[in-house]
């Protein structure tokens, strides 16, 4: 006698702006995704987007993670540092409970991705991959590497995906930058992913046979801010931000080892 294979199941703890671009991914290979919100227009929101919503805030009750935690194949942690809100220190505290919480609680057969960003890299520096060393040398690098190995400490399989700065819907850095003037790190490179490469690219790991440690979700390109958004403001019809110092050599490049396909045009 045969019998229906169980649908899958994908928490994203942090389900905000990025999560549901992920979550629309699971949904349409017909995964069942569960996520997890602080208000209530966000929670409704979820479900507007047939997402099982949970009421959690990080460092919340570990009651609330329970349940959400079962029958789990997949666990997408996506919440931002936010460090300019809160500091490192709670930041570290109200994550080191949640890895305590997944300790306890969440199979071990769990596939783990955490959301971290490239600005664990140095503000200089570089070309830097995912296999590069360095020394950290600000708190808030300092801040996210701990994170970091918090969750590949754990005993389920983890991936911790390194986002570089995420641009689409109603997120155009231009727009801020347009007209401003005397603005220093022309030189530097663009290190940017577009929101729903960032989806497809967190689907992709979710599903894939095996997942590296660490992961670079960054579009492969090498050009220097000045550059980039000059062009960038030329396309949109604005004007210009103007750099001080783009004719340095570029710096800070941040890229994959890792082979990655892209879909969106998020440089020029």
């Amino acid at each position: 006698m045969s019998h229906l294979r169980q649908q899958k199941i994908v928490g994203i703890i942090g389900c905000g702006w990025l999560g549901i671009a992920a979550a629309k991914q699971f949904l349409k290979k017909k995964w069942k995704v569960k996520g997890s919100a602080r208000s209530e227009s966000a929670l409704k929101r979820l479900e507007q987007n047939s997402i099982s919503a949970f009421p959690y805030e990080l460092g919340g009750a570990t009651e609330t993670l329970a349940s959400f935690f079962r029958a789990l194949e997949l666990l997408i942690i996506a919440v931002p540092p936010g460090l300019r809100q809160q500091s490192g220190t709670d930041y570290l505290k109200n994550l080191s409970l949640l890895s305590e919480q997944i300790k306890a609680q969440l199979p071990k057969t769990t596939r783990i991705l955490f959301v971290s960003s490239t600005g664990v890299y140095p503000n200089s520096g570089g070309p830097y991959s995912e296999n590069s060393t360095w020394q950290l040398r600000s708190e808030k690098s300092s801040y996210l590497w701990q994170a970091e190995q918090l969750f590949q400490s754990l005993p389920q399989e983890t991936c911790v995906l390194r986002l570089a700065g995420l641009v689409g819907e109603n997120r155009e850095p231009i727009i801020s930058l347009s007209k401003r003037e005397h603005l220093e790190g022309g030189y530097q490179a663009v290190n940017l992913i577009h929101q729903l490469d960032a989806a497809r690219l967190l689907y992709y790991l979710g599903t894939s046979e095996t997942v590296p440690p660490f992961l670079n979700g960054v579009f492969p390109q090498k050009i220097k801010k000045g550059i980039f958004y000059k062009k960038k403001a030329l396309k949109l019809q604005l004007p210009a931000p103007k750099y001080t110092d783009t004719d340095k050599d570029l710096d800070r490049h941040i890229f994959s080892e890792i082979a990655l396909a892209f879909t969106y045009d998020n440089p020029v």
